[in-house]
């Protein structure tokens, strides 16, 4: 069932390999953030901070697939989100 708010992830792999690629909280690494309803912004906690594993990556047709999960920590109250069965067919550029 599709989700009907305006609840974004955006994952980040700036070396990101078929298989399991582990988020940290660092930007220059693999990093995971939730942005939510009420426009505030979760990163990738550092004490869980996830994993996205890539099962499909399909370079002729430009199609990555894969799933993820992840702890983000909302920065200013320490609020956190557990970002769970997470799952992506992206057409890339």
């Amino acid at each position: 069932m599709p989700v009907l708010n305006k609840d974004r992830v955006q994952l980040t792999l700036p070396k990101g390999v078929v298989g399991t690629n582990l988020l940290e909280d660092l930007y220059d690494k693999p990093f995971g953030i939730y942005y939510d309803n009420n426009f505030k912004i979760f990163k990738t906690k550092s004490s869980n901070p996830g994993q996205v594993v890539i099962s499909r990556l399909d370079t002729v047709n430009r199609i990555v697939s894969g799933r993820f999960t992840f702890d983000a920590e909302f920065v200013v109250s320490r609020e956190t989100v557990k970002i769970t069965e997470g799952r992506f067919d992206v057409k890339y550029e």
